[in-house]
């Protein structure tokens, strides 16, 4: 197996949603949508597709702490970005949105790439589990010899 081979076999679609907050300006979204993209490059993702931002009534009061004081929210951006990465950029891509003080609320899930069908993935996300577990288990016999 060469190297890029099983560089490429590490690499995950993940999909964040984040709220931005109502105080943004208009005209200042694609500036913000562009720091979460940045954000994803410097975790070692790529950008896959994403929505613009648009605004929304939440389902319920959000607050967020400013300063030395909570602001509350009853609307909020919501926009959403899919990226491919290795594992450890959506940890490392949380740690940055959610240190970005525009951002409400962020969450960063396993997603189905573009050009897959949810069969095709529930299938691949299946092999990987057993190969997961045979993995494991193979540890596990090694480990007691």
């Amino acid at each position: 197996m060469t190297d890029s081979h099983s560089e490429h076999e590490n690499l995950r679609v993940y999909e964040v949603g984040y709220l931005m907050l109502p105080s943004v300006p208009e005209d200042k979204l694609p500036d913000e949508t562009q720091k979460i993209e940045a954000e994803i490059r410097k975790a070692g993702g790529s950008p896959l597709s994403s929505g613009a931002p648009e605004l929304m009534t939440l389902a319920y009061e959000m607050i967020k702490p400013l300063g030395t004081k909570n602001e509350r929210y009853r609307t909020a951006y919501f926009g959403w970005m899919k990226f491919e990465g290795e594992p450890q950029a959506p940890v490392l891509l949380k740690k940055a949105v959610d240190a970005n003080p525009h951002i409400l609320r962020s969450l960063i899930v396993k997603a189905v790439p573009e050009n897959e069908s949810r069969a095709e993935s529930e299938r691949l996300i299946l092999e990987e589990r057993k190969a997961k577990a045979a993995e494991s288990s193979v540890e596990d016999e090694t480990s007691a010899e």
